[in-house]
């Protein structure tokens, strides 16, 4: 994970830099992502953003 600014790193790796709240980070069964919350209980937006983590579909090694 990085923050926008001025590196090479950014220059070399630019083809590769995802946004984790646009594509979600998948990484040894797990899907990692950042959204913001939706709407409250009482109807008004919720502008908290949120990460979120899912457990992909794991088979039993047996």
């Amino acid at each position: 994970m990085a923050t926008r600014g001025e590196h090479r790193f950014f220059e070399e790796e630019a083809n590769r830099i995802r946004d984790i709240r646009r594509v979600s980070l998948r990484y040894a069964g797990y899907s990692i992502c950042y959204k913001l919350g939706g709407r409250k209980k009482d109807g008004s937006r919720d502008e908290k953003w949120y990460a979120l983590i899912a457990i992909d579909h794991v088979s039993s090694p047996h």
